[in-house]
């Protein structure tokens, strides 16, 4: 099986795992009677547990170089835990319902991971195209969910049990079928060590030819280069050998520490806030305001999807066309236009939710792939993994905040609709941040500008220049003063 079937049929599969119960939480609690602020508090507490687990699973995948078998792990104490989410006990005790909550969300770290597995699959090519299989998995199980729990005599507790079995054939495939990233041959590497023992062999004739006149001289030299060559090979062997930790603290002190990172978080955090209102609050007012129907709560899901598929597949055209800052303006915009939609929808009428999702895709889709392109090129090398999940933490934990501020609003005022207009007005104002104020490298001027750098940095473990794998801003190399900051 090729790399490439194999990150789509990952992409399928775990995703496919994730649906009956990520999807349908929010109706079995509603069904327990638990209200929509303390909804809202278990997606808050659930979130700032993944906001800590989040990391500390992609480092232990980076440092352990086996991210299918940290993946298999999260699946497996995942399942597991969610036995304890059936018992009346917990659930009639609320404070142990939040600390079973907090401790399964921090041991499902399902999702980053296998992003992080994928994009090492595909070698960060060709994301879009792959990504795109997650949301057609997606949207066609949640549709068949809800269908299926609404013509079975289990109801809402038949997620339970679909959780269980699917997450059992994705760890089954994972072992049988998924080879490891880790074990994939590194083409790409081999190809560029292939041009560097070229280029020593080609200064080495040269070093000959020029020792023809001084045999004493080209012998003591050659002694030196000889010896100096022995000696960059071998502290390259002991730097990859002891990257795991030393290099990992240091590269992390410079990734966590980078202004523009910072700015992208920021502004991926109040999205993040304002997009709950599509994520958790949208399912609460269709289960107690609409009073829809499990089958239209997964076609919501499926129609949401179908614009994500195009999105996904022309990802690279997009991202080449309309670059990353574009691409989270548009998104932003489309989010406020379907928030105002949400606000106008009279309750007689749930079907007009369904077509209102087709926004979907410009509101995620499009900004999801651009703030994994603009995440993967601002790490180092030793820290894709980290990068990966650290993204997925910022737009959680922005969730989470959102999810409590929005359900509680909603408890306060009896109204969704001042909650729907208002995060509608925040998105306006952060289009206007982004579009204005967000100021990054091009990707094109990065790749341009990085060839001549990479010669003096070969070995720190980047795959950009110092200052652009951590999104700087400026190449000071060779003193030019020349600015490269180009607006996209």
């Amino acid at each position: 099986m090729s790399a490439v079937v194999a990150a789509k049929i990952l992409m399928i599969i775990t995703t496919a795992s994730a649906v009956p119960w990520g999807r349908f939480s929010t109706a079995y609690f509603v069904s327990k009677g638990i209200s929509a602020t303390q909804i809202g508090t278990l997606r808050l507490v659930g979130f700032f547990a993944k906001a800590f687990a989040y990391p500390i699973w992609g480092l232990i995948s980076d440092y352990t170089q086996n991210v299918k078998f940290t993946l298999i792990s999260s699946i497996f104490l995942c399942g597991l835990s969610l036995i304890l989410l059936r018992s009346e006990y917990v659930l009639n005790t609320f404070a142990l319902l939040i600390f079973i909550k907090f401790i399964r969300s921090g041991l499902n770290a399902v999702w980053p991971l296998t992003e992080s597995m994928a994009l090492l699959l595909i070698k960060g090519k060709g994301y879009g195209q792959t990504r795109m299989y997650c949301a057609i998995s997606w949207g066609l199980c949640s549709f068949l969910v809800g269908y299926i729990i609404d013509r079975s005599s289990y109801g809402i507790n038949l997620v339970f049990y679909l959780t269980w079995f699917i997450m059992f054939l994705d760890i089954i495939i994972l072992i049988v079928f998924i080879p490891s990233p880790e074990q994939q041959p590194q083409e790409e590497e081999e190809e560029e060590e292939k041009k560097n023992m070229n280029k020593i062999v080609e200064l080495q004739k040269e070093e000959e030819k020029k020792g023809e006149n001084a045999n004493n001289e080209d012998n003591s030299s050659s002694n030196n280069n000889n010896n100096n060559n022995n000696n960059n090979e071998n502290n390259i062997i002991n730097n990859d050998g002891n990257s795991s930790f030393a290099s990992t603290l240091s590269n992390m002190k410079i990734f966590f520490c980078n202004k523009d990172l910072q700015q992208f978080y920021f502004i991926l955090l109040i999205y993040g806030f304002c997009f709950s209102l599509v994520e958790s609050l949208l399912f609460i007012i269709l289960e107690k305001e609409y009073h829809a129907s499990k089958t239209i709560q997964g076609l919501c899901i499926f129609i949401s999807v179908l614009f994500e598929i195009p999105v996904f597949h022309y990802s690279d055209y997009l991202l080449e066309t309309y670059k990353v800052k574009k691409m989270f303006v548009i998104a932003h915009s489309a989010c406020a236009l379907r928030l105002f939609l949400y606000f106008l929808t009279p309750l007689q009428y749930p079907y007009m939710i369904v077509f209102i999702q087709l926004l979907h895709g410009f509101c995620f889709a499009v900004m999801w792939v651009a703030a994994v392109r603009y995440a993967k090129l601002n790490a180092p090398k030793t820290l894709q993994n980290t990068s990966q999940t650290f993204m997925s933490n910022v737009w959680v934990v922005g969730n989470g905040l959102g999810s409590f501020f929005w359900t509680f609003s909603y408890d306060y005022f009896q109204s969704f609709r001042i909650c729907y207009i208002s995060g509608c007005f925040i998105l306006i104002g952060l289009s206007y941040y982004t579009f204005n104020y967000w100021d990054i490298v091009d990707d094109d001027e990065r790749k341009k500008n990085n060839n001549v750098f990479l010669n003096n940095t070969n070995n720190d473990g980047y795959g950009n220049d110092m200052e652009g794998a951590v999104g700087g801003s400026r190449n000071n190399n060779n003193n030019d003063g020349v600015e490269l900051r180009r607006r996209i």
